[in-house]
Order: C-alpha cells, then sequence, then structure tokens
C-alpha cells in the first residue's frame, strides 16, 4: 500500500483527525459530514460486567533493581572504551 493511499485511508481516523485539522488536510465541515454518515452501531452493543473485587484490588509492583552508577550497559564505563570512558 503506498503512503498516499494509507493517509487517504486514515483520513477521519480519531488518531489523525486533530493533526489533519490542524495541517488543513480536511475541513471541520468535512469532519463533521464524516460523523454525520456513520451509522448508528448502539443497538450492536453489550454490557459487560466485572467483578467489584477486580476494580478496587491495588496491582503490587516489583521494587526495581538498584542502579551501580559505575556501570553502562553492564560494562565498567572505565577504560572499557563503552560508554565514552567517564567513571561516575
Amino acid at each position: 500500500m503506498s503512503y498516499r493511499k494509507a493517509n487517504e485511508e486514515l483520513k477521519f481516523d480519531v488518531r489523525m483527525r486533530q493533526i489533519n485539522l490542524q495541517q488543513k488536510r480536511v475541513s471541520a465541515e468535512e469532519v463533521s459530514s464524516y460523523e454525520a454518515s456513520l451509522q448508528d452501531s448502539s443497538a450492536n452493543a453489550e454490557s459487560l460486567s466485572m467483578d467489584e473485587d477486580f476494580m478496587t484490588e491495588t496491582p503490587v509492583r516489583e521494587q526495581a533493581p538498584a542502579v551501580d552508577n559505575n556501570t553502562f550497559g553492564g560494562m565498567n564505563s572505565g577504560n572499557s572504551g563503552f560508554g565514552g570512558g567517564f567513571n561516575f
């Protein structure tokens, strides 16, 4: 697919809409007309319920490992030639 064709297909995509408006690729009237042409699919929606305990539990985060300021990328940054030779 060419860049031009892909860009045309994403012309009214919600992720691109603000950028396209700012760069004047589309006008506000074109966006309004496009939105008015969309079908109402709310009748096809399903309601989902979630377990209340799931919603209130706070996930446990692991502690980040300690950082050794004398290494860079797993190698000593001293005279190894890696990391610019700086000693921290």
